[in-house]
């Protein structure tokens, strides 16, 4: 929560994204030149973005903008989209 509040939650989104991006071209290079070590330190690199940003950050702006009924339906609609990818993914996997 302080971290939001030092940075800013469009700045940490920002960043967020520009991290994922290019963690996302270290993962495409790691592939096509077979960088083992440069994939995984991809992979890392979208997890650690992805925590930092827009994983906490949703949650923050769905509290502020729609309170506390808000943000119980918005808390139920993000795990019954979450129950329909997970039981889609191994069906098309």
């Amino acid at each position: 929560m302080y971290v939001i509040q030092f940075f800013g939650k469009k700045t940490m989104l920002l960043g967020g994204f520009i991290g994922m991006t290019m963690s996302h071209f270290l993962i495409a290079l790691g592939l096509n030149f077979q960088y083992d070590y440069l994939t995984l330190v991809g992979v890392i690199g979208i997890v650690f973005s992805f925590g930092m940003s827009s994983g906490p950050i949703t949650h923050q702006y769905c509290a502020d903008i729609m309170g506390d009924r808000g943000m119980v339906i918005a808390a139920m609609i993000m795990q019954v989209g979450t129950l329909i990818i997970s039981s889609i993914i191994p069906i098309v996997a």
